[in-house]
């Protein structure tokens, strides 16, 4: 820390955003190569809220339309960013549903005031922006 002329030591703590991304696609891959999953499993085996989703068709964020999946997301839609899920980043429809689920504050902060447990039940109850496998889009898969 410069600005507070601070060493780095053993204890010090680094926030690493986006390379927890592959370091959990190395960690599932072990799971896979042991035989313990698969990347064909859909995902709600694993989190039983993401079996029904839904995808978002159209509408209005007050009045959103909705299809069925033709497919179950699986591990591998996640690890291929083809999910549907989304960042928040945009200002799509799906995302305006998505960020209209918490405070202003609470993206400010990067969702900390949420357990992974609670972030993923209520990403569970977001609209997907297509159906699983059919475009890519870089998200919180």
């Amino acid at each position: 820390d410069i600005s507070n002329k601070l060493l780095i030591n053993k204890d010090s703590l680094f926030r690493i955003y986006s390379m927890t991304k592959p370091i959990t696609s190395v960690c599932l891959l072990m799971l896979v190569d042991r035989q313990l999953l698969s990347l064909d499993d859909p995902v709600y085996k694993f989190i039983p809220s993401f079996r029904n989703l839904k995808v978002l068709v159209g509408g209005t964020i007050d009045s959103p339309l909705y299809e069925e999946l033709n497919e179950p997301m699986t591990i591998h839609h996640l690890l291929t960013h083809t999910s549907g899920l989304s960042y928040g980043w945009s200002n799509s429809l799906a995302d305006q549903i998505f960020k209209s689920k918490f405070s202003n504050e609470d993206i400010a902060q990067g969702y900390r005031n949420y357990t992974t447990e609670e972030f993923v039940e209520i990403l569970s109850t977001c609209p997907l922006s297509f159906q699983p496998g059919c475009k890519y889009l870089y998200s919180f898969s």
